[in-house]
């Protein structure tokens, strides 16, 4: 079960000077994933609020803000917000915008994999990679890694060890990491955000039946146990 926890002063100090646009207030975080996302196909994942209209969840499968490819998944992630922001993405539940076109641009290029007789997880990891929203999200992650390295902020950063100034000193030396608009597109052919939209749709529908048998599940457990 996901637990939803606040990350130190100094990292949200990090993130608000990569991204000023980003509205933090929210933005919520949460260490473990949701039950029907498997560790095998992310580490870390944005998400609409299942049950709401506004907030944006941040998942991390392994939370280690103490070293520079930990702080770089954070970085990638929020980017996949500012991208959420940038679409405008309000809605109900899942049926936001920014899901939509994530999953419009995903479905063609998964199956034109597919057709290439590649095997389901490799089309999957191709069109991942491959992906326009993914894309760009890997370049800030890299380029992050890259200075976080070179400045040796994860050698200074325990939760709490390190000082605004030092990020100030980051950020002025890097200042092509801040970003205040992800560039996100919508897909060239509407039929696929029709598809992802009628597909996320039943999605929401069924969510609620979801998670209430996998609330079951896990106290048939904690019973067993």
């Amino acid at each position: 079960m996901p637990q939803k926890f606040t990350p130190s002063p100094p990292i949200l100090t990090l993130l608000g000077a990569l991204y000023p646009t980003i509205r933090w207030e929210e933005v919520a975080f949460y260490k473990g994933l949701p039950w029907y996302i498997s560790p095998k196909m992310a580490n870390a994942l944005v998400l609409p609020a299942g049950y709401g209209y506004k907030e944006i969840q941040i998942y991390f499968h392994h939370w280690q803000p103490n070293s520079c490819k930990g702080l770089s998944t954070l970085v990638h992630e929020a980017f996949h917000v500012l991208q959420f922001q940038n679409l405008q993405s309000k809605g109900l539940s899942l049926l936001r915008n920014f899901l939509v076109v994530y999953i419009a641009h995903f479905i063609p290029a998964f199956f034109a994999e597919l057709f290439q007789k590649q095997s389901f997880s490799k089309a999957r990891e191709k069109a991942y990679f491959g992906h326009p929203m993914e894309i760009p999200a890997y370049a800030q992650d890299n380029h992050f890694q890259t200075a976080c390295y070179a400045f040796g902020l994860s050698k200074m950063y325990g939760e709490n060890s390190i000082t605004n100034e030092q990020i100030q000193a980051f950020v002025a030396k890097n200042q092509h990491l801040i970003q205040t608009n992800s560039g996100v597109t919508y897909p060239k052919n509407p039929i696929w955000y029709m598809l992802s939209f009628i597909l996320i749709l039943h999605l929401v529908i069924l969510k609620p039946l979801g998670d209430a048998i996998s609330l079951l599940f896990r106290v048939g457990r904690k019973k067993e146990g």
